[in-house]
């Protein structure tokens, strides 16, 4: 007598799901993208793949065109990937907007009609956090409001970024006024150049708590009000920010006048603040040779003049001022 007996052989086959997220800096109403990798690790062709991918709330999936994409009402995405042959894999990158700050996890699994003996790596969590966007703090300022024609001057310019990460890709852009020359610019981050009037600072990543200050030295060649203007952009700046620009207006003047007002018994004598730094020197005879001495009496800022008080005499004084 014999005897003999059919038995159906199922064939296995080890899946393994890996992902990653891409920018490593997420934030709020930016793309962000989620890359699974199916793989097929033997030792035989699997049937039947499919990948499904569970979408944290608070997000908004980019559409795609993809026959093979499948969405359900509760935010589940389902690929068909069908056959995957042995040391094959496939690949599926999801685009979605996240429109919240804060962490956010995505879980992610691969099934098919094959037996996969190791499930345990059929799955992914992928947790990110989502950053907002930065807002920036832009300040400049001149080193004097007046300034004396074909004199050095000096714009200031602070930028801090108001963010809790270190924001990359923060540029500067300043657009000198047409009627100075260009000296130099030095900057605490990154590096900054000129080219025709228009300094371009690229500040690289500015750490969270820092502050990017550029200082830009030019000659004012013409008299007049001269206006700096400054503008910051960035990737990762708030669009709706209102102080992403930032203009000063300096008055340049010409050489200084030394002007003279009685009061009293008391002469007070002025000249503009642009010219604060000149020396006021005195004299009481100008026959040559002429010896100047510094005027003993102090200078007070008023206003936009520099005084100075002195007593009158029925000697007679001679006064000028000297640049230093």
């Amino acid at each position: 007598n014999t005897a003999s007996a059919v038995s159906a052989v199922r064939l296995d086959a080890d899946l393994v799901l890996s992902g990653s997220v891409a920018p490593a800096l997420a934030l709020v109403d930016q793309e962000l993208t989620y890359t699974l990798v199916v793989s097929n690790q033997g030792p035989n062709e699997a049937t039947g793949v499919w990948l499904e991918d569970v979408l944290p709330e608070g997000l908004s999936l980019v559409p795609v065109q993809n026959p093979a994409l499948v969405i359900t009402n509760g935010g589940i995405v389902r690929v068909k990937l069908g056959k995957l042959a042995v040391g094959t894999n496939a690949v599926v990158n999801l685009a979605v907007v996240p429109h919240h700050p804060g962490a956010i996890t995505n879980q992610a699994r691969v099934t098919s009609d094959t037996v996969d003996m190791i499930p345990e790596n059929n799955a992914v969590t992928l947790v990110t956090t989502v950053q907002p966007l930065a807002e920036f703090f832009l300040q400049q300022q001149a080193s004097a409001p007046l300034v004396l024609v074909n004199d050095q001057l000096t714009f200031t310019i602070r930028v801090t970024p108001i963010a809790p990460y270190a924001v990359p890709q923060t540029l500067l852009t300043d657009t000198l006024p047409d009627s100075v020359d260009f000296v130099s610019v030095t900057a605490t981050h990154g590096s900054c150049t000129n080219e025709f009037g228009i300094v371009a600072c690229n500040f690289g990543e500015v750490p969270e708590g820092e502050t990017a200050t550029v200082a830009i030295t030019v000659v004012p060649r013409v008299l007049g009000e001269i206006t700096n203007q400054v503008v910051v952009t960035s990737p990762y700046a708030d669009p709706v920010s209102t102080n992403l620009t930032s203009q000063l207006a300096v008055t340049v003047v010409g050489t200084p006048f030394l002007s003279s007002e009685r009061s009293l018994n008391k002469l007070v004598l002025s000249w503009p603040v642009a010219a604060e730094n000149f020396i006021l020197q005195v004299t009481d005879n100008l026959v040559p040779p002429v010896n100047w001495s510094e005027e003993r009496n102090a200078s007070v800022i008023v206003g936009d003049q520099v005084t100075v008080t002195v007593k009158m005499s029925t000697q007679a004084h001679y006064y000028r001022l000297v640049r230093p």
